[in-house]
């Protein structure tokens, strides 16, 4: 609640919701421990273990990596095409709405949390139907969805926050044919010995460069149509240029 002259109000305040994100994530982080420390591992990782006689140093490290170029590669290029995409739909339109759209900040935020909720229970949808068609073909209807779609959601944001909502949630929904099956195809692509390092190096790099830029980025585009979106900021929100 946030007390104003005409009394107390329903619009969250920033302190709130600091709160209530640092509560989220500390309690998610209990949960992601209990996970790690009580799943099995699988029998590669077991056998890998075993063997290692002592701990890798940092040149054959790289080299490990510098061997396997091609998938440091793959996770580069994708994970810049789903960061951009992520912190354009998931974090940057809801600011767009609010400072371009004139939708209150508070039912915003609430068309926010519906949408990002639903995007997580389609999740394992998308794990689903890899599993029996494939990656390649999820992977495309992510692609081309987006490639179809970007510009016409953008154009359905409006000052209303219903429509915020459906439109988020019709994003993120095709977001997660992507990010449902991310960490499995990311985890196909390295032995284990490299695994983690080159999985996590290129993946923090492109996230900290991109994915915190992409609200900013998408706000200048903007800024120059203020009608509405411009065919740029399709053209940056599109996954298929990346």
């Amino acid at each position: 609640m946030r007390p104003s002259a005409a009394g107390p109000t329903c619009a969250p305040d920033l302190r709130d919701i600091v709160v209530v994100n640092t509560s989220a994530g500390a309690l998610l982080g209990l949960v992601g421990l209990y996970l790690r420390r009580t799943l099995p591992e699988t029998n590669a990782f077991v056998q890998h273990a075993g063997s290692a006689t002592r701990r890798r140093s940092t040149r054959e490290l790289l080299r490990g990596l510098a061997e396997n170029r091609t998938s440091l590669a793959r996770i580069l290029g994708f994970s810049l095409a789903s960061t951009v995409v992520y912190y354009t739909w998931a974090i940057g339109i809801s600011s767009f709405a609010i400072a371009s759209k004139g939708v209150p900040a508070a039912p915003a935020m609430w068309s926010t949390v519906v949408a990002h909720l639903f995007f997580m229970a389609t999740l394992p949808l998308w794990g689903k139907l890899s599993d029996r068609f494939g990656r390649k073909p999820v992977f495309l209807t992510y692609g081309v969805a987006f490639l179809v779609l970007s510009f016409p959601l953008l154009l359905g944001v409006t000052g209303s926050a219903l429509r915020l909502a459906l439109v988020l949630m019709i994003a993120l929904f095709f977001l997660g044919a992507f990010v449902g099956i991310m960490p499995a195809y990311f985890a196909e692509l390295f032995p284990t010995a490299v695994r983690a390092s080159g999985i996590g190096v290129p993946y923090s790099f492109v996230v900290a460069i991109f994915g915190g830029t992409a609200p900013y980025v998408l706000t200048w585009l903007t800024s120059k149509d203020l009608s509405g979106p411009s065919p740029s900021t399709w053209w940056y929100s599109s996954p298929s240029v990346w």
